[in-house]
């Protein structure tokens, strides 16, 4: 979010923020993350499998809140602008 938020205060608009590489590079970022968190719910261990999924589901919503939420809740209340 914090890389959101400071291209969109360079920027100096959400529109152009929203057109650069900012929001793919936060996403590809976000996807190893989720690969790697992912691949622990295979474990045989049903403590790290649970974590796991916990993280998995956590990054997920993270993610949308970060690429959608916020760009939407910037523009509506016009934090930086």
């Amino acid at each position: 979010s914090i890389y959101i938020v400071k291209r969109a205060i360079d920027y100096k608009s959400i529109d152009k923020m929203l057109q650069s590489s900012t929001p793919r590079a936060v996403l590809f970022s976000a996807l190893t993350t989720i690969g790697s968190f992912g691949t622990l719910s295979f474990s045989s261990h049903s403590g790290t499998s649970s974590m796991g999924v916990l993280l998995f589901i956590s990054m997920i919503v993270a993610v949308i809140s970060c690429l959608i939420i916020l760009p939407l809740v910037m523009k509506r209340f016009k934090l930086i602008f």
